[in-house]
């Protein structure tokens, strides 16, 4: 009969090559452990499907502990996130007010203008228009909306 100390060594291996993994420590000696373990399990005499089975093991065990680890940590991370992208619009908002143009604040963000006028529009900002230019835009839209003249060789 096998010693079943040498499938607790490959479940014990196989569960801390899964953690370092996702611990993002250096995987290959963990990797080494669990080759090793294997080897000396065939070794021992038990059979491929009782290590593999034994790895299956030890890989769904720290899966179950590490991944609800994860799972918290990821649940967290998308809280600050969040919260950090409602700091972000909101001040992005508060420049709009004040009627800084759009460009100066993109430049500042480090994002397209369209980004700051995407953000004022969810917020339902208008943007900006700088003095001048307003009435310059009311011109080419009153321009725009002249019917067009037929010049006939009659």
């Amino acid at each position: 009969m096998a010693d079943d100390a040498l499938l607790e060594e490959v479940r014990e291996a196989a569960t801390a090559a899964l953690e370092a993994q996702a611990g993002g420590e250096e995987t290959q000696p963990a990797a080494d452990r669990v080759l090793a373990a294997a080897r000396a399990a065939l070794d021992g005499g038990h059979a491929i499907a009782a290590i593999a089975a034994a790895e299956a093991d030890g890989t769904r065990a720290a899966r179950e502990r590490v991944g609800g680890q994860l799972l918290r940590l990821v649940e967290r991370s998308a809280k600050k996130l969040r919260d950090a992208t409602g700091e972000y619009e909101q001040t992005i908002v508060q420049a709009v007010r004040l009627g800084l143009p759009a460009r100066d604040i993109a430049a500042r963000a480090g994002v397209s203008h369209g980004t700051v006028a995407a953000v004022a529009r969810r917020h339902e900002q208008p943007l900006a228009t700088p003095p001048g230019r307003a009435a310059q835009e009311r011109e080419q839209d009153a321009t725009a909306a002249e019917p067009a003249r037929e010049t006939g060789a009659g």
